[in-house]
């Protein structure tokens, strides 16, 4: 049976990753985003941090997402 090399090398690259990740979480633990509680992963925002978020409401640009002026 020959060794599928790429295939071979893909799979120790991803293991690689997922190892460097677990080694980063226990160095660093996750944490949120704004207020540094800890989080179920990286990257990610507390409940109360995503609670109040302000989303962009319209009027806004459909290209951009930039919000008009309101008054």
């Amino acid at each position: 049976m020959p060794l599928d090399v790429p295939a071979a090398l893909t799979r120790i690259a991803a293991l690689a990753r997922r190892a460097g990740s677990t080694a980063l979480d226990v160095v660093y633990p996750p944490s949120c985003l704004v207020c540094r509680r800890a989080v179920a992963e990286q990257g990610a925002l507390c409940a109360a941090c995503w609670r109040d978020i302000a989303f962009i409401e319209r009027p806004y640009c459909e290209r951009l997402g930039t919000p008009f002026a309101t008054s």
